[in-house]
């Protein structure tokens, strides 16, 4: 039987979605908090057209003031209003947008859990945590530069250079052209070029990100071996090689920054000269200084808001690339959808394989099993690595579904019943231990939180851990350190097999439950589980022909076949 490398051979490829596509999904989040988006988008509106009627309302004072030698203290009325105006609607549509941004936030961290728990496991095997851990915190927090400092902007950009072009076109339609094609330069043109340059570096920048995340973290957790293999330098120039390759992409993007900015300001001052070019020739034909110069402020002091346009598309692309990444979670198909309305097992009686085929993609790992397990039956099932054992109890937990055939429990296809019911009726204990950030106590309690402390103990003591954990200095109540590596692999595994002892379902499903743990230690845990499955059956994987010593028979797994 061939071993696979799930992670590559289950890895999907994702497809990059357009820009907007990505768009209108994130927009549709937005659609229940429409309200709160309106009124930041009109206060902002607002607020940009009083910065700009500042200007204007000043150019309007002081060329009435050069031609008739008269200043009127409306103006500054005008200017007080304007300039508390600007900072009030200012406050209103920066509260808004960041109180629409953090509830959508809280909204899709929601929906990227809840999708992550669908997928766990058999999807989750193929991606690094490192990479996942970058993707829930980093990407999900990148998208409130769209909420936040996009949606917003543009709809304003909008709403306020289209009241500019309007009121500088009533001067001279001349001028209102001018404004309205620069506007679709620096606004527009220039963002969509920039941004099309810069798609394909937005997204290997992120996925740069993630890949450093997932490195450093592998990092953390195999710092022994590196030490133990004194291969720091080596580890290092990895490293380094993913920092180098980050900073050439930041680079590339710092370089479209700057091409954004010189872009816009020379459509900006060109825009200028050539406003002013055609204001002398209108004042030469007799039309008066202030009907030139009033627009010609105006249009200058009107940029703000497009030029926050052409400064997003830097920052864009990244956020779309970590959209991209997230929108992709989000759609993604879990390998077994779960049954929440399935039929219920009142009580165990019998599991049965028929004609089970399993494969890893293309690649095969079960091949036509054939095999019934009953109530308080205690089978063992051993074979050679790679040979399907794992795999097998994880189709029982329906972790998996089987490629070809059937599995059933008491003759109901595991697809028709309650996932959560038919979890339930096993105690899974895995190869690898996870212990949780907590007390030793709270991780056994896991399997049991309404566990007694006389049962928990009693567990511990079955699963020969009990005296290591008295033996520290809080006893129970002693923390455990991060991926658990306080402990050694053999407590760890012990305290997995305590979880199991509480958990208690009609079966236990054991796999390599002694495989860390000293022949002393094995014979107090065998002589426990022997005595426990008394009440439940037992299906215990193992290599070990000691450990399959307290099994009633053994199934030997040859090539991916279980035929019995």
């Amino acid at each position: 039987m061939r071993t696979l490398e799930r992670g590559s051979a289950l890895r999907t490829t994702q497809v990059r979605r357009s820009n907007i596509s990505l768009i209108v999904k994130m927009l549709k989040l937005v659609a229940p908090l429409k309200v709160m988006m309106i009124r930041a988008i009109f206060s902002g509106i607002l607020g940009n057209l009083c910065a700009i009627f500042l200007v204007t309302v000043a150019a309007v004072a002081l060329t009435n003031w050069i031609e008739s030698g008269y200043f009127s203290t409306r103006y500054l009325y005008a200017l007080g209003v304007f300039g508390i105006m600007r900072g009030v609607l200012r406050y209103v549509e920066q509260y808004n947008n960041h109180d629409l941004a953090f509830r959508i936030l809280a909204l899709i961290r929601d929906k990227v859990y809840s999708r992550l728990r669908i997928l766990a496991p058999a999807k989750l095997e193929e991606r690094s945590s490192g990479d996942l851990i970058s993707l829930i915190t980093t990407d999900v927090e990148l998208l409130e530069v769209f909420y936040a400092h996009t949606i917003s902007p543009v709809a304003i950009a909008m709403g306020a250079s289209t009241v500019m072009v309007i009121f500088v076109g009533s001067y001279h339609f001349i001028f209102g052209l001018i404004l309205l094609v620069s506007f679709l330069f620096v606004g527009v043109i220039i963002p969509i070029i920039n941004e099309k340059n810069g798609r394909k570096t937005g997204g290997e920048y992120r996925s740069l990100m993630g890949s450093l995340s997932a490195f450093i973290l592998d990092s953390i957790r195999g710092r022994r071996q590196i030490l133990q293999f004194q291969s720091s330098s080596y580890m290092l120039d990895k490293l380094r090689g993913i920092g180098s390759r980050l900073a050439r992409e930041k680079s590339i993007a710092r370089n479209h920054e700057s091409i954004t900015g010189m872009s816009s300001d020379v459509v900006i001052y060109g825009q200028l000269l050539l406003s002013i070019f055609v204001g002398s020739k209108m004042i030469s034909s007799g039309v008066s200084a202030g009907s030139v110069i009033i627009p010609i402020v105006t249009m200058m002091s009107s940029f703000g808001p497009v030029l926050a346009l052409s400064a997003l598309s830097n920052n864009l692309m990244q956020t779309l690339a970590s959209a991209d990444r997230v929108m992709g979670l989000l759609e993604e198909s879990p390998v077994v959808e779960e049954k929440y309305d399935g039929e219920v097992i009142d009580e165990f009686e019998e599991l049965s394989f028929n004609n089970v085929d399993f494969s890893y993609k293309d690649v095969p790992v079960i091949k036509n099993s054939n095999f019934a397990v009953k109530k308080g039956d205690k089978i063992g099932i051993s074979g050679e690595s790679g040979c399907g054992k794992s795999t097998l109890l994880k189709l029982m937990m329906r972790f998996w579904d089987p490629v070809k055939g059937d599995i059933n429990m008491n003759d109901k296809n595991l697809k028709d019943i309650s996932t959560v019911n038919l979890r339930g009726q096993y105690s899974y204990m895995t190869q690898s231990t996870h212990l949780f950030m907590g007390t030793i106590g709270e991780n056994l309690r896991l399997a049991n939180p309404m566990a007694s402390n006389e049962e928990v103990i009693e567990a511990a003591k079955k699963a020969s851990i009990h005296d290591q954990i008295m033996g520290f200095s809080n006893g129970y109540d002693t923390p455990v350190a991060q991926w658990g590596e306080s402990l050694s692999a053999g407590e760890r595994q012990r305290i997995a097999l305590a979880r199991v002892l509480l958990h208690k379902t009609p079966m236990m499903l054991l796999d390599e439950p002694t495989a860390n743990i000293d022949s002393l230690n094995e014979g107090m845990i065998l002589s426990a589980l022997e005595e426990e499955s008394k009440g439940r059956g037992m299906i215990l994987v193992s290599h070990k022909p000691s450990t399959l010593s307290i099994v009633d028979r053994v199934w030997d797994a040859k090539k991916g076949e279980l035929q019995l």
